[in-house]
């Protein structure tokens, strides 16, 4: 997927926005005037992805301050909206070193220390030790997890705070995610507010320190028991799946959201871009898919020691989506020493990673959102002529247009002018980001509430998947035109 359809559509779209010089509303409009709509999709989907992707961030966030808390929040089941399944590593841990006088194992449920011999008996079956129960007539043992269902602690609404929340009693907002996801926009504000000028400073940063957590969290995870069964079940091929299209039609929607295709980002800043789009495109593409690669090894070690703790498949724990980062991994770093520390090392680089990707998403809402955009960062070119102007400061939109020419043209002839115009334009951009984040949080409060994660759920499925796909075939549709 990456080759066929990754690698060819990053390319065209670096080839587009670099050309033309322009954002995606007007460079797909000069390519064909029929497909000038196509602009306009692009940046409506973006807007979707940006409001929702922050709520992620959010998320982040409200782990991230949880890590520096003595007893990390999601490895108890004390809270008051945990369920009677709610199964926590560290009191089971607990009930195991206090079974000395108990005739069988005991283990954590229902919010105490119960007899394993208890729980089997309740099914018709005896006890046999933590992790089975025996069928007596079969003498076939049964695992624990076939008897009862158990929620971990990280699962058990610990951020989302869910309740008896329904589509028509959405509850109320939760301050806590509501001051993390304000938090977040106006982080994101301040890395923006100059436009790709500061932006590209910030992600020196965010694009180099995930490499060096993961590297720590690689080198931790494979001295941890068990790791190398998670990395063989992570490079272990399962041929049979390669048969179904599901397989193929998720390979394809994460091809186009990692390489952030069909999203308007990679066409704004390519044209900004000076370099060889060829030589940007395969290097991009070959260091997106060797992290994506790289953070796997790291992920699955760590998962290959979660099961071995919980005496389970590495399958069982090796959930997809937001529960790889908010369940699976929060409830392993509670097995491991110093858990507070690789927990803020964790949630700190998934902060920077969600940080640098909502930079491109407003990028690409403010260049929808601005006649001219690229004139409202542009530098003005040294060693001019500095040619007194010949007409008033209120006319200097006049000398804009969609055309670059005219701006190399006016930047060059007009410095005084051009000096008050940058002025005036630069203000005009950062009133226009400060519109576009105060949107997009005033639109994303709703996913905050307790049953906010069903319009979570609902945006994720119906832009993130096969919007950005028909987006990205009527790409492919356009280039070959």
């Amino acid at each position: 997927m990456v080759f066929i359809i990754g690698l060819p559509i990053f390319f065209a779209e670096l080839y587009i926005g670099q050309y033309s010089g322009l954002g995606p509303n007007k460079a797909y409009a000069r390519m064909s005037p029929f497909f000038e709509g196509l602009g306009a999709c692009t940046t409506l989907v973006i807007t979707f992805v940006t409001i929702y992707y922050m709520v992620i961030v959010a998320w982040i966030l409200f782990y991230l301050f949880a890590s520096f808390t003595p007893n990390l929040g999601w490895g108890r089941c004390n809270q008051e909206y945990n369920t009677y399944k709610c199964f926590s590593g560290l009191e089971d841990a607990t009930c195991k070193l206090n079974n000395s006088n108990a005739p069988t194992d005991l283990i954590y449920w229902n919010q105490t220390c119960v007899e394993i011999g208890t729980i089997c008996s309740e099914s018709g079956f005896l006890g046999v030790n933590a992790s089975f129960c025996r069928n007596s007539e079969t003498q076939e043992d049964i695992p624990i997890r076939n008897v009862i269902h158990r929620v971990l602690a990280s699962e058990d609404e610990y951020v989302l705070g869910i309740g008896n929340a329904t589509w028509t009693n959405w509850g109320y907002p939760r301050w806590q995610l509501v001051l993390c996801l304000l938090l977040a926009w106006i982080i994101a504000f301040f890395c923006v507010i100059k436009g790709i000028q500061s932006a590209g400073k910030v992600v020196y940063f965010t694009a180099l320190f995930p490499y060096v957590t993961l590297t720590a969290l690689l080198i931790r995870g494979a001295t941890l028991e068990g790791a190398i069964d998670g990395i063989i079940f992570y490079i272990k091929p399962d041929w049979e799946r390669l048969l179904s299209p599901a397989v193929w039609a998720d390979a394809a929607s994460q091809t186009f959201y990692s390489f952030g295709i069909a999203c308007n980002s990679l066409v704004t800043f390519a044209s900004y871009n000076q370099n060889n789009c060829h030589t940007d495109a395969i290097l991009v593409s070959v260091t997106n898919v060797s992290t994506a690669v790289f953070a796997g090894f790291a992920i699955f070690s760590i998962l290959g020691f979660m099961a071995h703790n919980m005496d389970v498949s590495v399958s069982t724990v090796a959930a997809e989506g937001p529960g790889l980062a908010f369940i699976a991994y929060p409830e392993a770093v509670l097995l491991m020493p110093l858990p507070q520390l690789w927990a803020v090392c964790f949630f700190f680089m998934m902060f920077i990673l969600g940080m640098g990707s909502q930079f491109g998403g407003i990028e690409a809402i403010n260049t929808g959102l601005l006649p001219t955009p690229h004139v409202y960062l542009a530098p003005t070119p040294k060693n001019i002529p500095k040619t007194p102007p010949n007409k008033k400061a209120q006319m200097v939109r006049n000398f804009f247009t969609n055309s670059p020419e005219t701006f190399s043209f006016f930047f060059s002839y007009h410095r005084p002018l051009a000096t008050f115009a940058k002025t005036q334009m630069a203000s005009t951009f950062q009133q226009v980001t400060a519109g576009t984040c105060l949107f997009c949080f005033v639109a994303a409060l709703p996913m905050v509430c307790n049953g906010g994660v069903y319009m979570f759920t609902l945006m994720e499925w119906h832009t993130a998947s096969w919007a950005i796909l028909l987006l990205g075939f009527a790409e492919v549709n356009m280039a070959k035109n």
